[in-house]
């Protein structure tokens, strides 16, 4: 079957293309990259500060959860009072787990994880623009 695609395409005359089509097509895809690259700087850069933000307000939320939950309260007794923590360990890691405000640190922590993934995306799209656009000094 190869031998019937090689006598096939013997046959058909060849067609010689343009000098400038090659460099067209590159250019072309060179603007496509640093458009591309330039979207998505700016996209992780507006999500990385609505993200910020976020963080800010997640962390007040978690602080005045873990304030009213006595989660302070109990964590406190690791430094002041560590040998009676060390006596009653069991049973003062189930109360220390109990006072956890799990929603909040879950929310908290899906946050931090969105601003550091589009920290990532803003400093790989940043440095693939830089070196699309190089400074001449």
């Amino acid at each position: 079957m190869g031998r019937e695609y090689e006598r096939l395409f013997g046959a058909l005359p060849q067609i010689n293309a343009p000098a400038y089509l090659c460099e067209r097509v590159l250019d072309a895809v060179s603007r496509e990259r640093v458009r591309l690259a330039r979207t998505r700087l700016v996209f992780s850069s507006c999500t990385a500060l609505l993200s910020l933000f976020g963080v800010a307000l997640a962390g007040q939320a978690l602080a005045a959860a873990a304030i009213s939950s006595g989660f302070l309260s109990y964590a406190s007794l690791l430094v002041s009072d560590s040998g009676a923590v060390w006596t009653n360990g069991q049973s003062f890691a189930y109360t220390l787990l109990e006072s956890l405000p799990g929603v909040e640190v879950m929310f908290t922590l899906a946050l931090l994880a969105v601003l550091i993934q589009s920290l990532r995306v803003m400093i790989a799209s940043g440095i693939e623009w830089a070196w699309a656009h190089p400074h001449t000094a």
